[in-house]
């Protein structure tokens, strides 16, 4: 493959609530188009209708839509110009009012849609790559994966970009993340290692440091700011896409490196950075400041609010007008995406890779009013979250993380209508996926929408687990003209397969340390090699270890307490929700599965990250 002749596009996102729809059909058919034509022609169908009816209130997919313009829904006339979203309240329905009763049969048939869409969906967030003309999707938090079992005019309705994504595309219905938490997923896709190999292998804030959890403190000196630095040196795509003549950028969060150190962006294969440089800034939507490469930019319409900050002691918690403080002027996805745009801009001429890592959907619960709004009237009044599970309380959280969920869909609709208005986007391939499962705390609730379905969803089961929820993540490409549209692939892989994928599909022919294997074969629909296993180790929650090998999962828990005698298997064909442990009626598997974890495993550099039965109770710093 000639060098530069593709731009390349990642999406890596916390995404809770999209998972279901890039897993879906997992025992599928291996290239089924069967529903492509119905996805492409349900999403123009809404389109029109919704525009027919609330004027602008639809997507213009043929052009790309910015913060200033961004289309309004049920006639909501609050404005986000500049970046700043007007709080108003019409006096209209008081708070705490429920549905009038001739609404209340559409409400309830709504809601049922979309709690059936949004388990679809479930935690995208937290890595997104977009490269020269080949696009990258995007990486996220995310889980499960069945079909949708709605009509597709009603799935597009909640995610119209993102279904067109997989009708134009390639859905992997076995597809698995680096590892349960986001930090060190990002890791091992950047670095194509998987956890037995990789630097960074669970969050560490580096507490050493000082007093790291404190946004005071943060917000006065940088250092404290970030995790753990990858080492100087550290080999990522991003960086030998560089060598090869690639402009690079990511987007969102970052997460490998704290301000100053070894670890930035910048020094890690990216020429621009523009979002988080820490996961613990991200637990603000509307932050203090946000990073241009290796500076600080501060965003003085926006004040300090600690995370975890409650209502005040004499506020009603089913008035809204007791959460204003939880919303500011300047809402940080907006101003990501409005450089997102700018670099795809600038870059239309030469051969680039933009990583886009949105913080979205990952808690705290805030999300633009018309956002929420369109699923407060779809679901009706609910209970508030007070704020008990961590982060900033809701009054209206499922309405609002359903929010989060379709305004990130609506800026991927125009970042493809950018990429087309530029005449490139059919030398772009597109990415789209997610670094973990479903979340459990924030208010979020993964139960409630069955975010990892088929898989379980609740805690343990979703993120911070490396069962199935935890780790099973969508995955969809993109390449017009050379990936069959619609098509679906039971082809297992994991994210540490990206980084070959993506140097294969830039022209970089020279050799590379990986775990991973190239799944452009898949993607063309050619003979693909296959992995003898995939393995994953997690040090965190007790210390786990897991490994896949065709139909089987192994899988070892609460190491440190209770060592790794115990390993149970499951047969994923027969038992996707891991509830029937079959080891003693094989143990030759398991003999086999142990040599091969064993094979997989390399100590660790930093002592934290060791999984091993401990004597006593002494924490690593």
């Amino acid at each position: 493959m000639r060098r530069w002749n593709y731009d390349l596009v990642c999406f890596f996102e916390n995404v809770e609530v999209l998972c279901k729809v890039f897993n879906a059909g997992v025992h599928g058919r291996r290239h089924d188009d069967r529903n492509a034509h119905e996805v492409q022609h349900a999403a123009a169908e809404h389109q029109h209708q919704t525009q027919a009816h609330h004027g602008r209130g639809g997507l213009d997919l043929a052009r790309p839509c910015s913060r200033d313009d961004a289309p309004l829904l049920n006639g909501d006339k609050a404005h986000a110009g500049n970046g700043k979203f007007a709080q108003q309240h019409d006096g209209k329905a008081p708070a705490g009012h429920l549905p009038a009763l001739d609404k209340v049969t559409h409400r309830r048939h709504d809601e049922h849609l979309v709690r059936q869409r949004v388990h679809e969906l479930a935690e995208i967030c937290d890595l997104v790559a977009v490269a020269g003309n080949v696009a990258v999707g995007k990486i996220r938090q995310a889980c499960g994966g069945k079909d949708a079992e709605c009509p597709p005019s009603r799935t597009c309705e909640i995610t119209p970009n993102i279904d067109l994504l997989a009708a134009n595309g390639m859905r992997f219905t076995q597809n698995y993340a680096g590892t349960a938490v986001s930090a060190p997923s990002r890791c091992i896709t950047f670095t194509g290692l998987h956890s037995g190999h990789a630097y960074i292998r669970g969050n560490d804030e580096v507490g050493s440091r000082g007093n790291v959890w404190s946004h005071e403190a943060m917000l006065a000196d940088s250092s404290l700011e970030g995790q753990r630095p990858l080492l100087e040196g550290t080999v990522t795509f991003p960086r030998l896409l560089q060598q090869i003549g690639y402009r690079t950028g990511i987007v969102g969060k970052w997460g490998l490196g704290y301000p100053g150190s070894e670890g930035t962006p910048n020094k890690m294969g990216f020429d621009f950075f523009y979002g988080y440089n820490c996961q613990r800034q991200a637990h603000t939507y509307y932050p203090p400041f946000l990073y241009r490469n290796e500076r600080r930019e501060y965003l003085p319409d926006n004040k300090l609010l600690i995370p975890g900050t409650k209502l005040d002691e004499d506020a009603d918690p089913l008035d809204e007008k007791s959460y204003a403080k939880y919303t500011q002027k300047i809402y940080s996805c907006d101003l990501m995406y409005d450089e997102i745009l700018k670099f795809v801009e600038e870059s239309k001429d030469k051969p680039f890779f933009l990583a886009w890592t949105t913080p979205l959907p990952h808690v705290p619960l805030q999300a633009p009013e018309r956002w929420v709004k369109h699923y407060v009237e779809k679901f009706g009044d609910e209970e508030p979250y007070l704020g008990n599970k961590g982060y900033f309380p809701c009054r209206y959280p499922r309405a609002t993380y359903a929010a989060m969920i379709s305004y990130w869909d609506e800026q991927i609709g125009g970042l493809v209508a950018k990429l087309k208005e530029l005449g490139i986007y059919e030398n772009t391939v597109i990415i789209f996926t997610s670094d973990n499962g479903p979340t459990f705390n924030g208010g979020s609730d993964s139960s409630w929408f069955d975010s990892a379905k088929p898989f379980k969803s609740e805690y343990p089961w979703g993120k911070a687990s490396i069962r199935e929820g935890g780790i099973r993540v969508p995955f969809i490409a993109c390449w017009e003209g050379h990936i069959k549209p619609g098509s679906v692939s039971d082809h297992i892989c994991a994210s540490w397969d990206i980084m070959p994928t993506v140097c294969e599909l830039a022209g970089y022919t020279d050799s590379i340390r990986t775990d991973g294997i190239s799944i452009v074969p898949e993607l063309l629909g050619k003979k693909q090699p296959k992995h003898e296993y995939l393995y994953w180790e997690y040090p965190e929650g007790g210390g786990s270890k897991a490994i896949r090998m065709g139909k089987w999962k192994g899988l070892i828990l609460n190491i440190r307490k209770e060592g790794e005698d115990k390993m149970m298997l499951f047969d994923l064909e027969k038992d996707l929700r891991e509830q029937k442990d079959v080891a003693a009626e094989y143990p030759e598997v398991i003999a086999q599965m142990r040599a091969k974890m064993n094979e997989a495993h390399e100590e660790p550099i930093i002592k934290r990250f060791e999984i091993k039965k401990k004597e006593s109770d002494k924490k690593y710093k």
